[in-house]
């Protein structure tokens, strides 16, 4: 099973370029936590998060790019959630056949 979470206002296959604002490098979040960061830092405006856990912080002058793999959003946003949950299921049968002579 996988679940997968997304707040209402991050935008899934985004980045913002630059891809860090002054004085902010890489780090590595979850993407909660990613967002979290840049609450945290004045002059953030915007965050770009990757699956290995990138999170890059953008100021206001940053331009909206597409990326398939970022997912990025602003510092602070509503709670409203959606949960995805992907469950895989596998069935065996065996059938046995006897002959009797």
């Amino acid at each position: 099973t996988t679940t997968t979470t997304i707040l209402a206002c991050w935008q899934v296959n985004t980045k913002w370029q630059p891809i860090n604002m002054a004085g902010q490098d890489r780090t590595v979040e979850t993407t909660t936590g990613c967002m979290q960061r840049c609450a945290s830092v004045q002059g953030c405006a915007h965050f770009s998060w990757w699956p290995d856990g990138g999170c890059h912080l953008q100021d206001s002058s940053a331009a909206i790019d597409s990326d398939q793999q970022a997912t990025s959003g602003p510092p602070t946003c509503e709670t409203t959630t959606t949960t995805t949950t992907t469950t895989t299921t596998t069935t065996t049968t065996t059938t046995t056949t006897t002959t009797t002579t």
